[in-house]
């Protein structure tokens, strides 16, 4: 007669259409022993809601073919179905944690978990797939714990590969629930600088410059999201659109929810992650996510405007945006480069082509300036050795005439009134002069035109 049976482990894995139990037991016997086939039970309390007969071995694997109930706490038990006698049921779990959250930083992956409030949980394995961690490839959490901390080796990642582990929830000793897959990444992701933002019709794209670590490939994971700050708090992000290849990603925002003011006073943080759905469980895994002390300012440099004269060419902008650049970058058409702390710069001799201005925070690039001709059109007035010039860049097309107001300041004494001669008329107006010179070839019904210089 069949005296007992233990049952070694029950485990539940889930697949696309449902559900798969899987059982191992030892018989005990007295007297001949048991060798007739085996009955899996699936039970709800004290009623048997399912049974199946699984054959003569020691283990089985068995499709659960019937809808199932997350409120619920099954139980299978193992029996000769020739005999009357039954294992001890075994608790096992079709619906584990409620929610999975997790961060990696780069050297730790953070986890922890919930638990089902009419389940007592007996605790968690995590198994790594890819991942390496000092304590080898399987990691026991102490039981009762919702949290587990655990340091990754960086250097033992293999080039290619995201790291992913496993999340294997026991209600018993022996007896597990589904597991769950979590996809991290095991690189630091960096901004590197803003490439461009522009308006379309389907909103506004952000263009982020990037590198990470290692390369590798983006299987299983979500795309890198972009987390646009001002004034210090999160204010709404997007994920990136295409492939989350090379070395820029582009990211589209509402234009519902950005406005150009608030958008280049804004900073960017870079973060990813992976988030699924099992079940009813939601899994979220967050990448690492950009510090304050690594976002990217969309502001932009704006105002430039440039001054040719004959001892040299001065150039002068402004900057707007949440923080204030270490420095800035000329850009010369020619390839020339020139590095500045001031918003101005002066250059020697003549240039030209166009040049454009970016903001650096470090070794981060903020927006590029549109490009301003170091060579345009017009009169300029300077002062060398002491004394006042005017200037005439020929540029595409010369003006025909210069009108400018200049500072009472410039002069050492105030005029008593107008003065004018050879094409050159000098006025006063608004606690200044107004200069204004004609071409001699346009002198006789040249209409002035004016420029104001402050």
């Amino acid at each position: 007669m069949l005296d007992s049976i233990e049952i070694r482990e029950v485990s539940v894995t889930k697949q696309a259409d449902g559900y798969v139990i899987a059982a191992s037991w030892k018989a005990t016997s007295e007297g001949t022993p048991y060798r007739g086939p085996y009955e899996l039970v699936l039970m709800n309390g004290e009623t048997a809601v399912r049974n199946w007969n699984v054959g003569n071995s020691m283990s089985c694997k068995q499709k659960v073919d019937i809808e199932l109930q997350k409120d619920i706490s099954y139980r299978v038990k193992i029996g000769g179905s020739e005999g009357t006698v039954y294992s001890e049921s075994m608790a096992v779990l079709f619906f584990g944690f409620e929610t999975v959250r997790g961060n990696f930083d780069g050297s730790v992956l953070y986890l922890a978990w919930d638990f089902r409030e009419d389940i007592t949980f007996a605790g968690a394995y995590v198994v790594f797939a890819r991942a390496v961690s000092p304590d080898g490839s399987v990691i026991i959490g102490r039981y009762g714990d919702n949290y587990l901390d655990i340091p990754i080796h960086m250097d033992a990642m293999k080039a290619g590969d995201a790291g992913t582990v496993k999340l294997i929830p026991y209600i018993e000793e022996r007896s597990r629930g589904p597991e769950i897959k979590l996809h991290f990444l095991p690189w630091k992701v960096r901004l590197d600088g803003v490439a461009s933002v522009r308006e379309a019709d389907d909103g506004v794209h952000v263009e982020i410059l990037q590198s990470h670590d290692y390369e590798t490939t983006w299987n299983g994971i979500l795309q890198p999201e972009l987390c646009l700050c001002y004034q210090g708090q999160e204010w709404t992000s997007a994920f990136a659109t295409g492939a989350a290849s090379g070395s820029s990603l582009t990211f589209i925002f509402s234009k519902k929810d950005v406005d150009a003011e608030r958008l280049k006073r804004a900073e960017a943080a870079l973060y990813t992650g992976s988030s699924e759905k099992i079940g009813d469980t939601v899994v979220t895994l967050s990448g690492r996510r950009a510090d304050c002390t690594e976002r990217i300012a969309l502001g932009k440099t704006e105002a430039v405007s440039v001054m040719p004269g004959a001892a040299g060419t001065k150039i002068a902008w402004g900057y707007c945006g949440a923080g204030m650049p270490s420095h800035y970058e000329l850009a010369f058409s020619d390839g020339g480069t020139q590095i500045t702390a001031e918003c101005s710069a002066v250059l020697a001799g003549r240039r030209t082509g166009t040049v454009s201005i970016r903001p650096y925070f470090g070794l981060r690039a903020g927006l590029p300036s549109s490009a301003a001709s170091l060579h345009p059109a017009g009169y300029y007035l300077y002062q060398q050795d002491g004394k006042w010039h005017i200037y005439q860049s020929q540029g595409e097309e010369s003006p025909h005439t210069l009108s400018c107001h200049i500072r009472q300041e410039v002069f050492n004494r105030r005029l008593a009134g107008s003065v004018e001669g050879n094409g050159i008329t000098l006025a006063p107006e608004e606690g200044g002069y107004v200069l204004t010179v004609t071409n001699p070839s346009e002198r006789k019904g040249a209409v002035p035109e004016r420029y104001r210089i402050w």
